[in-house]
């Protein structure tokens, strides 16, 4: 197994446990959490557990996900998707794990834990409410990002395995017989 495909099988295996943890909290344990707050319980507490479980799995994801992603960046010399367009993807993918990563590991421990209890305190429903609606948009996001990049690869924007639109810094990468900016070639149509 090659640099390139180790990195991109741990990319797609810390998206996976990413996006699938933040899809269990936003349409599992925050609705349960409402539900149980709602009739008296304490929602809040069942949302503090499951996300300190969670904390570590998506610190460690976060990070996998960034290395990785940066990492199959530099070995496909693809720092120049960053000034076109046509690769927004790569932006949205950028951005939202900045967003990620500074809630996990800046936020969350310097003050948005001690903010969101402060807040639940007073209003456990209210709080949980909000929290639903940021987790709602984030997997928003996550699904637009994800199928941004699906639409990159099927547009043949990236070389990994798909012949297609190659640009100069992908020769190494590259697949023989095919140019800087060619198309594969298409058997002719026939008419009649």
């Amino acid at each position: 197994m090659d640099d390139l495909t180790f990195a991109r099988a741990l990319h797609v295996l810390g998206v996976v446990v990413w996006v699938g943890g933040l899809y269990f909290v936003t349409f599992i344990v925050l609705p349960v959490a409402r539900t149980l707050s709602s009739e008296g319980g304490d929602g809040i507490a069942l949302f503090e557990k499951a996300e300190r479980r969670f904390t570590f799995h998506a610190r460690v994801t976060v990070l996998l996900t960034g290395f990785s992603g940066f990492y199959m960046l530099h070995l496909l010399d693809a720092w120049e998707r960053y000034l076109h367009i046509e690769t927004w993807a790569v932006h949205a993918m950028t951005v939202l794990w900045l967003v990620f990563f500074l809630a996990v590991f800046v936020a969350e421990p310097l003050f948005l834990h001690r903010w969101f209890m402060q807040k639940a305190a007073a209003n456990p429903s209210g709080m949980l409410r909000q929290a639903a609606i940021f987790h709602r948009l984030m997997i928003v996001w996550s699904l637009f990002t994800i199928r941004g990049r699906r639409q990159d690869r099927d547009q043949r924007l990236w070389p990994e395995e798909f012949p297609g639109l190659v640009r100069t810094s992908f020769r190494r990468h590259q697949r023989p017989g095919l140019s800087c900016h060619a198309q594969p070639a298409r058997p002719p149509r026939r008419h009649g």
